[in-house]
């Protein structure tokens, strides 16, 4: 009766212990949470206020607003400014590539058009465009077709 008892007081203590890491867990993840989405924002906003200040500075002058536009929505600016975020660990992430091409396949899962990645990433045409996502899917195939390399007992 004694051992029954000593059993039950340890397993109230562990589940009040649970709940305390689980509340002081969740507290950590929201501040930390909002932190993260305050500084996403933030940054978001500091490009709004970029193309706003692009705008009326160059409105007189076409090309070089236009200049100055397309040099706003190239893929790094709009990853540095957290506009777009690409998933991470996808598929493409296990080619063998370089990261623009990985970037831009990504961003078509995304549902980025052709004529918008164009533009993000400085092609000439749409063709370049299926022609960069041809050459990856063809590297995924290879890439699924190759074994995965197992260094146990290397």
């Amino acid at each position: 009766m004694k051992s029954t008892i000593i059993i039950i007081i340890f397993i109230v203590i562990d589940a009040v212990l649970i709940a305390l890491v689980y509340h002081v867990y969740s507290i950590l993840k929201k501040a930390y949470g909002d932190r993260t989405e305050t500084a996403l924002s933030r940054d978001r906003l500091i490009y709004i206020r970029k193309i706003i200040d692009t705008v009326y500075t160059h409105q007189n002058n076409a090309e070089r607003l236009q200049k100055r536009i397309i040099e706003l929505t190239k893929s790094d600016v709009l990853l540095a400014y957290h506009v777009v975020m690409p998933p991470n660990d996808t598929v493409y992430d296990k080619v063998d590539c370089n990261e623009a091409d990985k970037l831009l396949c990504k961003l078509a899962d995304m549902g980025f058009t052709p004529r918008e990645l164009c533009m993000l990433f400085s092609l000439n045409n749409i063709n370049s465009v299926y022609v960069k996502m041809s050459r990856m899917n063809k590297r995924l195939k290879e890439a699924e077709a190759k074994p995965p390399k197992h260094s146990i007992g290397q």
